[in-house]
């Protein structure tokens, strides 16, 4: 071949190379650029959600194309604020440490940040929730012969049901449904001297009218007092009876309500201290004492009323209401002598010191306190004075005296639970005396 042919086997060999024509190539491949996002969808937000009395768990459907989720929520009457962002793969969110009975609103949006900007959806609809109520709390209950008033501490509801059951009985009864500012029912229409158990749970309502209701955690149970019998005998009604005593009250009387009672009791002792050593006996109360005494409870008792106001009270009237027998500001003593302290003071409304204040023993008595008539002097010196008959009741180890002169004979001073320190020297400026000592 001579030079020229093969000058220009070479250049067309030479061409072919340049131009890659029959040759493989091996350079890196590059790959070609996804499609740039330029609009989401807005989430669907799940309209049902779970919840406690502090979390609220919400759940939407997932959005195409998106890299993850905004959360944002709404307390009522504030502005929204951004709870979370979340990864593209997390399509519910449990927002906790939340106040219970209090409704939250939620949205979601979804967002992607691969692009040279951020592009967020449309949010989706609102959804309203609520937290379940918190356990009511009990309170001490108002209970009488036929109904118990139910209370409880307010708190953040839509309202409260209110239930009972008998002591025999399985399954509750609602008796009520009451508003959220409610904090107390009265259950009526009970049986006197039954066992009963009352309980009050709380619920609250969403935007949906959906109900959640607290979970039960305190019951509580009563038992509504017999109903008193009645006497058998009836106090006749005099209009000159005095019956109120507006504003008077012993405080010392409150030591009564201190007292371990022993109901029943149908005797109490008497106690001669006129000497220098007691002698004692007993008294009996008869059935027609004990109807009195049930009849006076019955006309003047107020109910509610707690043993220091009743015997209070019955002092009082007796102090006001009694003639003193001596045949001058009331009938004579021998038109009461035969009679029993009880019926002399309470019926005949007529006596001296050993009657009405036997009748205050015996009330003492009555109402199940070990109580006891003293007879001894009242005076200035352990040697002289005059007669004088006393109740003491015994309340925890301490001694007690109650006392009711005679208003006519020596006007309204009166003893009601008083220390015998408490009583000397108050009227005449004279003392209690036993066994020759002054008290």
């Amino acid at each position: 071949m001579d030079i020229r042919s093969r000058a220009a086997a070479v250049l067309s060999a030479a061409v072919m190379l340049a131009s890659g024509a029959g040759i493989t190539a091996y350079a890196d491949e590059e790959t070609a650029p996804a499609a740039q996002v330029t609009s989401l969808s807005a989430p669907e937000i799940n309209t049902a959600y779970d919840n406690s009395t502090s979390d609220v768990r919400i759940s939407w459907s997932k959005v195409t194309g998106a890299t993850g989720y905004y959360v944002y929520r709404r307390v009522s009457g504030s502005t929204w604020t951004k709870l979370a962002k979340l990864s593209a793969n997390t399509t519910e969110y449990i927002n906790s440490d939340l106040a219970s009975g209090r409704s939250y609103g939620y949205y979601v949006a979804a967002f992607n940040d691969k692009g040279s900007s951020e592009i967020v959806s449309d949010p989706s609809a609102t959804l309203m929730t609520t937290t379940k109520p918190s356990c009511v709390r009990l309170t001490a209950p108002e209970v009488t012969e036929n109904a118990v008033t139910v209370k409880w501490q307010k708190l953040s509801a839509s309202g409260y049901v209110i239930r009972y059951k008998a002591e025999e009985e399985a399954s509750w009864k609602t008796v009520s449904v009451q508003s959220s500012g409610a904090t107390q029912y009265k259950v009526t229409g009970l049986t006197a001297g039954k066992d009963y158990t009352f309980n009050v749970y709380a619920y609250c309502f969403d935007s949906k009218r959906n109900v959640f209701s607290s979970d039960i955690v305190q019951s509580v149970s009563v038992t509504t007092p017999e109903t008193p019998k009645k006497s058998a005998y009836e106090l006749p009604d005099d209009p000159s009876i005095v019956t109120q005593f507006p504003g008077v009250y012993s405080p010392e009387a409150d030591r009564l309500n201190s007292a371990k009672l022993t109901p029943g009791k149908t005797s109490f002792k008497s106690v001669n201290a006129q000497g220098s050593v007691d002698s004692t006996g007993t008294v009996y109360l008869s059935e027609k004492d004990i109807a009195i005494l049930q009849a006076f409870a019955d006309k003047y008792f107020k109910p509610g009323w707690t043993n220091a106001e009743k015997v209070n009270y019955t002092i009082r009237w007796i102090n006001r209401n009694i003639a003193y027998a001596n045949g001058v500001l009331g009938p004579s003593y021998g038109s009461i002598a035969g009679l029993s302290y009880v019926e002399a003071t309470f019926v005949r409304r007529a006596g001296q010191c050993l009657q009405y204040n036997g009748a205050i023993t015996a009330m003492l008595t009555y109402l199940g306190y070990d109580a006891a008539l003293v007879q001894g002097y009242r005076g200035r010196t352990a040697n002289g004075g005059w007669q004088h008959f006393w109740c003491e009741v015994y309340i925890n180890g301490e001694t007690y005296v109650c006392d009711s002169y005679n208003y006519g004979d020596s006007g309204d001073w009166l003893f009601v639970c008083n220390t015998y320190q408490e009583t000397c020297p108050y009227s005449y400026n004279a003392h209690y005396i036993k066994n020759y000592k002054l008290l």
